[in-house]
């Protein structure tokens, strides 16, 4: 999945997979309550006041610190025996970084950091929460080397408009297909992967097929 993509796509996309818990491409996101994303809808009133908010969790280096242990021993556990390339590169980001993603998530109250992709609009604020949540951190872990290891750096960061378009693509097209069809067709998100990495591998050993 990553692998043709430019290294700042694959580095946001990683990062998306370790704040979601999603450790695997045939990883599916859980539905949300309305409750749950009435409450945050309520309590924000416009993008800057969680884009101020949001950065000023970040800054806060010891907010809720033995939750986000939690969260990350909980996303170690998943990937323990993985041996994907999501699962993979999550055991290459190293673990500072990790908690400083779960803390600004734990410090939100939010169960885990999960966007109500199904609603279909990106621009509620419990799902503004989540991208702003996602892209600053992400502006974090690269800066200070997170996701070297994909080859990227602070040349490769487009501007945060940029880096939004990205994401919403990821969350609210390819994630949101995958969330509405295993709705319709609970399993075939796995069947279309399976029956695409078929194809692919039929195309590599016989390009002619």
């Amino acid at each position: 999945m990553f692998t043709s993509l430019p290294s700042f796509q694959v580095a946001l996309e990683l990062h998306i997979h370790v704040l979601w818990g999603l450790v695997n491409q045939g990883s599916l996101p859980i539905a949300i309550t309305n409750i749950e994303r009435t409450n945050y809808d309520a309590r924000f009133s416009s993008v800057m006041v969680i884009k101020a908010d949001v950065t000023a969790v970040l800054n806060d280096h010891s907010a809720d610190i033995n939750k986000a242990r939690d969260a990350m021993m909980m996303l170690h556990d998943k990937i323990r025996n993985k041996y994907g390339m999501i699962a993979n590169n999550m055991r290459r980001i190293p673990e500072p970084h990790l908690l400083m993603m779960f803390r600004t998530v734990v410090t939100y109250r939010l169960r885990q950091w999960n966007p109500d992709v199904l609603s279909g609009d990106p621009d509620l604020m419990y799902n503004i929460l989540h991208e702003t949540i996602a892209l600053l951190t992400f502006e974090q872990a690269v800066a200070a080397y997170a996701y070297s290891f994909t080859g990227l750096t602070m040349n490769h960061i487009y501007d945060y408009t940029i880096l939004k378009n990205f994401y919403r693509n990821f969350v609210f097209g390819y994630m949101r297909s995958n969330a509405r069809l295993e709705n319709r067709k609970p399993g075939e998100p796995r069947n279309v992967l399976k029956n695409s990495m078929v194809w692919k591998q039929r195309k590599q050993v016989c390009p002619f097929f």
